[in-house]
């Protein structure tokens, strides 16, 4: 987002499972899908 955060969130509860804080505003956001391998990428 502008503000630099990127958060996690569970669907079925609307609950925010983990936050990130960067200095930038993030630009894109990636992630790998298969849960034994589980991946995120962000670009700032």
């Amino acid at each position: 987002s502008i503000d630099g955060t990127v958060r996690i969130w569970e669907i079925e509860t609307s609950r925010c499972l983990r936050d990130w804080r960067f200095d930038e505003p993030i630009l894109h956001v990636a992630w790998n899908p298969i849960s034994e391998l589980p991946i995120l990428a962000v670009a700032v």
